[in-house]
């Protein structure tokens, strides 16, 4: 399986522009996300699996031999959590481990959710979305995160092929503040209520 990047620096998105007649291949700066932009990286999932499962090794013994597992309430699936793609990652696998469906808009924002439970005590929760591709009227392939400083939720986009084979794929990509939404659009990843 492939994995799609996107490398984000204090100058803006490294962009990965081809070479057209007469110039060589180079690489830009953007202010913003776009085609160019995404690095595919084949065969990088495989080496995130096995750190993954390493990961989860080391929480799954309880005294003796490799640590102690944390509170079953303190995170999903007892997974530590992290602001990337290994996270979310982790999370699908478990999910599927559990034996979950993830295969539709539902089963992707079961990803979401999860993620956001892990991440809520930095300040993470679920973009409200009442009409599209949505359940429960939450987005189903974002996390968003209240940014106080420059105003509103930002757009985290943590899943491609959101609902598809196994509820998408993996991804992290932080959308730029002049994205955000209103801050009255994050919702709270613990209550599934409508609207709340």
């Amino acid at each position: 399986m492939t994995i799609r990047i996107s490398i984000s620096t204090a100058q803006g998105y490294l962009s990965f522009n081809p070479p057209t007649e007469g110039t060589q291949a180079n690489v830009e700066y953007r202010p913003t996300q776009g085609g160019w932009e995404v690095v595919d990286l084949p065969g990088l999932e495989e080496g995130i699996r096995a750190i993954v499962q390493e990961e989860l090794a080391k929480y799954s013994q309880v005294d003796g031999g490799g640590g102690t597992a944390p509170p079953a309430t303190e995170y999903p699936y007892g997974i530590p959590p992290s602001e990337d793609m290994g996270y979310v990652y982790a999370i699908q696998q478990a999910l599927l481990a559990d034996g979950k469906n993830l295969s539709s808009p539902c089963g992707a924002y079961e990803i979401c959710r999860n993620v956001a439970i892990g991440l809520r005590d930095k300040g993470y929760g679920l973009l409200y979305k009442p009409s599209g591709n949505n359940c429960q009227e939450r987005s189903t392939d974002i996390v968003c995160l209240k940014d106080y400083e420059n105003g509103g939720t930002r757009i985290i986009d943590i899943l491609t092929d959101a609902g598809g084979s196994q509820g998408g794929k993996p991804n992290w990509i932080e959308k730029p503040p002049e994205e955000n939404r209103p801050m009255e659009e994050w919702r709270d990843p613990t209550t599934s209520e409508p609207g709340v």
